[in-house]
């Protein structure tokens, strides 16, 4: 659907860069840096910074459960490793995710899809992407 969310909160390690993102959507309702993101609850998380994979030099963030638990899903886009430390801690407190992998493969399917119209079988689509990302990229 079209339908956007009711409101959105943007944190980022460089508060002008949230409060620049924050310009473009209307439906922003608190802009904030990374040490404000703990205080914060809602419906959804979607962690969409490099916090959890191999890239993230230097930095110790990692998402505590009792944080997690004050979201019904979450969502991480980070595809290496597979299941990155928010995804692992979603599981346990079983909350609802949805790993960067799986969105890399649904968007690989996508553009496939409706670029070259070429169905794909999402299955072993996902099997090959979590074995090259396993083998490759872990």
């Amino acid at each position: 659907t079209n339908e956007l969310p009711g409101e959105i909160e943007i944190y980022n390690r460089d508060t002008y860069k949230a409060e620049k993102m924050a310009q473009e959507y209307k439906v922003v309702k608190k802009v904030g840096g990374l040490h404000e993101l703990f205080f914060t609850s809602g419906d959804i998380f979607i962690n969409a910074t490099n916090i959890g994979s191999p890239w993230n030099q230097g930095e110790d963030v990692f998402f505590p459960e009792e944080f997690v638990r004050r979201f019904k899903c979450v969502a991480d886009v980070t595809f290496v490793p597979l299941r990155p430390q928010l995804i692992a801690a979603a599981e346990k407190v079983k909350v609802l995710y949805a790993p960067g992998w799986k969105m890399f493969t649904y968007q690989a399917a996508m553009c496939l899809r409706k670029i070259l119209d070429i169905e794909t079988n999402i299955n072993l689509f996902s099997q090959i992407a979590q074995e090259d990302f396993k083998g490759n990229w872990s």
